[in-house]
């Protein structure tokens, strides 16, 4: 009978903890204070940073992208819309206005100017780990990225 019981009460405490946890990371997911750091990026065989630096007493963020394609950006979090708004401009002075609402872990960020089909869906795996997977459509051929970041 106790074996039973273990039996049983294991994966409900598991799911509990993880029910958490992933809640956790949800709350989370919308505070500047989550993303705050330098994170080390991997896509495919380019490795690179990003450093997220806090503006405005915490309100927004600048986001710095080092390696082969560089870039800055600010990021700001609207409560009312429950989503992202990020602006950037590239090293090869492309830049783009994205619009990322936010659903539990995820956000995916839509190409909002110059207008366009990019989306780059965001899921944070835990508070040292996202991954981001990036598609769009460039001189009439769908071009997709995937790239996995922790957090130093």
């Amino acid at each position: 009978m106790r074996r039973f019981f273990m039996l049983a009460i294991v994966p409900l405490l598991f799911a509990a903890f993880t029910a958490s946890s992933q809640a956790k990371i949800a709350a989370g997911i919308t505070q500047v204070g989550t993303w705050l750091g330098t994170w080390n990026c991997v896509a495919g065989k380019d490795k690179y940073t990003e450093t997220f630096t806090p503006m405005l007493n915490g309100k927004a963020m600048r986001v710095s992208i080092t390696g082969p394609y560089p870039s800055e950006g600010i990021a700001v979090y609207d409560k009312t819309r429950k989503a992202w708004f990020y602006a950037f401009v590239n090293g090869d002075s492309t830049y783009a206005v994205n619009n990322g609402p936010v659903s539990g872990t995820n956000i995916v960020f839509k190409q909002v100017f110059p207008p366009g089909a990019a989306v780059d869906t965001i899921v944070m795996n835990s508070a040292a780990k996202y991954t981001s997977s990036f598609t769009m459509v460039a001189n009439h051929k769908k071009v997709t990225g995937v790239e996995v970041c922790t957090k130093r």
